[in-house]
């Protein structure tokens, strides 16, 4: 990716792993959540009015579709969202290596603030 090595430290960190796997909702959240959401509005209507929570099934099978499309449509504009700031950070990482300095490794104790017991 880069030629400097002092920051492919940072370019590192913005890279996924290749033995990450997304989760089955991060994969199909959308597409399962915004018809199920639809669907559900129809049906508290529908009891809001004291129909039958199945009354208007053409109404159901609508919002299902509407619903597949919309949650595949956001699906799609989140992933090339995420791409484009990923993107941009990297550009931005090597433009200004000077301020993606390597971070220096402390030990635990150096970390932690001394602690006195109040008793």
């Amino acid at each position: 990716m880069s030629t400097n090595p002092n920051i492919q430290w940072a370019l590192d960190i913005l890279t996924t792993d290749p033995d990450y796997k997304p989760s089955f909702w991060e994969k199909y959240g959308m597409l399962i959540g915004t018809p199920m959401i639809l669907v559900a509005g129809a049906c508290l209507r529908n009891s809001f009015l004291k129909r039958p929570i199945h009354a208007g099934l053409q109404l159901h099978i609508a919002l299902t579709v509407i619903g597949l499309a919309a949650g595949y449509k956001m699906h799609e504009l989140a992933n090339e969202h995420f791409a484009k700031r990923d993107q941009l950070l990297r550009h931005y990482v090597m433009l200004h290596p000077e301020d993606f300095p390597p971070p220096e490794r402390k030990k635990w104790g150096e970390v932690f603030e001394p602690w006195n017991p109040i008793r």
